[in-house]
């Protein structure tokens, strides 16, 4: 309540409980009797203090204000100040009631009945279904189809078909639809579904020419549905393919082609074994590694010491000559050490015991020998060495770079060395054949 209000009622009302009776019955007035509530005084508002007054004094029957007194504090017209204090006791009266607010279910069948459409109804409502599925596939924001689209759709296509009846202020207002909501799915379609209008216009200039020809639209979809075919489509990943999904599909015991090829450290089948197939073909050494590993082993027991009788070396097997994981290099390390571990078995076994398998990885116990053997074994082993110079100076040169002697006894290592019987045999021509004692 206002000053002014409050001094108006005031001036109207002689006594303390008639003016406060009056505001009381002021602030339930104008509370229910504002714009919206269907109780509005519209321009008799300016007497609601006059108004509320005289009923305070006829609700308290002390006659403190009378009607003409009211009437003229007022400055209406005894009609329109009539009136005027009927709405006031009607919404005085009035329960207040609760409003729920559902928004109607808009169909194109219900907007050409409100509309009062007779003719073509069935070609006016299938192709509006159809503009409105092309606007839902061609725009995200419109695939949730309500009231607003509806409206437009129905406005536009109406529209197209020179339909004057229809009224798009008209049932903007029936239906609630903004005029911004309207104008930006209009801009939409006039943007996005040109393809839709051509159809409507064909549809139309075939229903000019014959009546009875009623073009109806192609196959549609609706809006719902296209939301459905998009959430069921984006359920799968876009970077996995069919062929993909059939491959992991398929038998567990089948091994895909994409994984990766393993290289196993032990010895793989002889070569008849194996498929002859592009990924598991086998690989065979060149001839010339395996004549070069034939002449080693075949000129092996020429340049060892001759003092012990020594084992021939077992000729190379096929498997062994055709392993694919070992390259030249690794084939040489490993002949030098059997050669060379064969050597020393042969040298440190005693005649009476046989003579055991030797690996390059298995440690033995050797027996030590005298100074006696030692030299009787250099001098024997010096008239043999000449005839296999050549051999032993070509195995000096194609030792391997990352050749490691075998670490045993230091007589075992001086008997055995081809080299060191040769450096002997020098000293030994050098003094005269003079007794050389350690």
């Amino acid at each position: 309540m206002t000053s002014v209000h409050k001094d108006q009622i005031r001036k109207i009302c002689q006594l303390q409980e008639t003016r406060e009776e009056a505001e009381k019955i002021y602030h339930l007035a104008a509370s229910k009797t504002a714009p919206g509530t269907g109780f509005e005084l519209k321009d008799s508002s300016i007497g609601l203090p006059a108004v509320c007054a005289l009923l305070a004094s006829r609700k308290l029957g002390n006659d403190d204000v009378n009607e003409n007194v009211a009437q003229q504090a007022s400055c209406l017209e005894m009609p329109k100040f009539r009136n005027a204090m009927l709405a006031v006791k009607k919404a005085l009266a009035s329960k207040p009631q609760r409003h729920t607010y559902s928004a109607p279910v808009v169909t194109y069948e219900a907007v050409v009945q409100a509309v009062k459409l007779g003719k073509n109804v069935n070609l006016i409502t299938a192709w509006c279904g159809y503009v409105e599925s092309e606007l839902a596939q061609r725009n995200e924001d419109y695939r949730q189809a309500g009231r607003e689209v509806t409206v437009a759709v129905f406005c536009w296509t109406c529209q197209l078909l020179k339909i004057m009846k229809v009224k798009p202020d008209v049932l903007r207002a029936k239906y609630g639809v903004s005029d911004q909501a309207y104008v930006n799915i209009i801009s939409a379609l006039e943007s996005t579904c040109q393809d839709a209008a051509e159809l409507v216009q064909e549809a139309l200039a075939a229903l000019k020419k014959n009546p009875k020809n009623v073009v109806l639209p192609p196959a549609t979809t609706t809006a719902s549905d296209v939301s459905f075919t998009l959430s069921r489509s984006l359920s799968k990943s876009p970077s996995k393919s069919a062929m993909k999904a059939r491959m992991l599909d398929g038998s567990p015991s089948k091994t895909p082609t994409h994984k990766r090829k393993v290289v196993f450290s032990q010895d793989v089948e002889e070569a008849g074994d194996l498929p002859e197939t592009p990924s598991k073909r086998p690989k065979f050494s060149s001839p010339l590694k395996s004549a070069r590993l034939r002449a080693l082993h075949e000129a092996g027991p020429s340049f060892l010491s001759p003092a012990k009788a020594i084992a021939p070396l077992p000729a190379p097997t096929p498997s062994a000559a055709s392993t694919p994981a070992r390259s030249s290099r690794y084939a040489d390390d490993m002949l030098v050490e059997e050669v060379m571990a064969e050597r020393i078995a042969s040298t440190s076994t005693p005649s009476g015991q046989d003579v055991l398998p030797s690996t390059p990885r298995r440690r033995r116990q050797f027996t030590t020998t005298d100074a006696s053997d030692v030299e009787r074994s250099g001098s024997c082993g010096v008239s043999h060495a000449a005839p296999a110079s050549s051999v032993r100076e070509d195995m000096e040169a194609r030792r391997p770079r990352r050749h490691r002697p075998i670490l045993s006894d230091h007589k075992q290592w001086l008997q055995g060395d081809p080299r060191l019987a040769r450096e002997w045999e020098e000293i030994r021509g050098r003094l005269g054949r003079v007794e050389v004692t350690f």
